[in-house]
């Protein structure tokens, strides 16, 4: 009986102490950790704002300006303008006959323009994780202009060395980008929660208006008789002047790169500050430049523009 007991009470002894080294084995491993997501600032929303740069372009082309027909005759000692004799005018014929001359017409190559550009903007987006998409609009006033000037002069010695016939065509093209704008999607990325990075790309367009201002000039001389002040030196001399002026809308595309950070505001709406360069494309176009009187003259340009502009919005959020 007594064996039993003493047995019992070792069986008993066992089990606690089994017992105990489970539960300090348990205690001893502890559980593996869970990877909490990573959490991303909702840039999701309708967003409106303002903005406003500095653009630089190029506008090329092929187009050429006839040397047109001398209309004002010039004749006098100081070179103004007057009625030349008959004499003086066939032998300035005469010259022109000798010499075979053609009239130089000017040929027109690009115009380099610069200047500030400013207006608004609108779109909406939704985020995905850390991805962003988008779709945005834009329209800006401009004061983005140039002008390039371009000189061609033929000397010729038509009888003798001392005469001269010097035909000159002088051409200045001015233009002005006055409007841009575009409508663009937008795909972005958050690396960290206030800060989107983004590249956009889209339909675009752009106003441009042209003028061309041509100047021909003839002067029939003696360089003998002009190197010693001699008042007879100049036979002939004419000088007229044109110019013609119109504006279109060009269609191209245009695509860039932007950054924005948000400053969140009440109800998960936000201020944003960002910065956005944009390069603009259009296709040749022929404009019609116009005088006013009757006057039309075929312009073939195409058209590149580069913007760097800040802006400032205000993402209203939507879930």
């Amino acid at each position: 009986m007594r064996r039993i007991a003493l047995a019992a009470l070792a069986c008993a002894a066992f089990s606690a102490g089994a017992g105990q080294s489970a539960s300090a084995a348990d205690l001893a491993v502890k559980a593996p950790r869970v990877a909490a997501p990573i959490q991303y600032a909702d840039w999701s929303g309708v967003y409106v704002g303002i903005e406003g740069g500095y653009g630089w372009g190029r506008q090329s082309g092929d187009s050429s300006v006839p040397f047109n027909d001398f209309r004002n005759w010039c004749f006098d000692r100081e070179l103004g303008c007057g009625s030349p004799s008959l004499g003086d005018f066939f032998d300035f014929l005469g010259a022109l006959r000798y010499t075979d001359a053609v009239f130089p017409p000017g040929l027109i190559g690009s115009t380099k323009q610069k200047g500030w550009l400013g207006g608004g903007f609108a779109g909406v987006q939704k985020q995905w994780g850390m991805w962003v998409l988008g779709l945005e609009a834009d329209f800006d006033a401009a004061d983005i202009k140039g002008s390039s000037f371009i000189s061609n002069v033929l000397n010729f010695q038509p009888s003798n060395e001392d005469e001269r016939l010097q035909i000159s065509h002088d051409v200045l093209v001015t233009s002005k980008i006055d409007q841009l704008g575009s409508v663009r999607g937008k795909i972005g990325i958050v690396p960290t929660p206030n800060l989107l990075l983004y590249g956009t790309g889209g339909m675009a367009f752009a106003h441009v208006n042209n003028t061309v201002t041509s100047t021909q000039t003839i002067n029939y001389f003696d360089a003998k008789d002009l190197a010693n002040g001699d008042e007879d030196a100049v036979k002939f001399y004419s000088k007229t002047s044109s110019t013609v002026s119109g504006g279109g809308t060009m269609l191209g595309w245009a695509a860039g790169v932007g950054g924005d950070w948000k400053f969140p505001m009440d109800q998960g709406s936000s201020l944003v500050l960002g910065v956005q360069y944009l390069h603009y494309q259009f296709p040749t176009n022929t404009f019609t430049l116009t005088d006013g009187g009757g006057g039309a003259f075929a312009f073939n340009r195409s058209q590149s523009v580069d913007t760097i502009k800040g802006r400032l919005s205000y993402l209203f959020a939507i879930h």
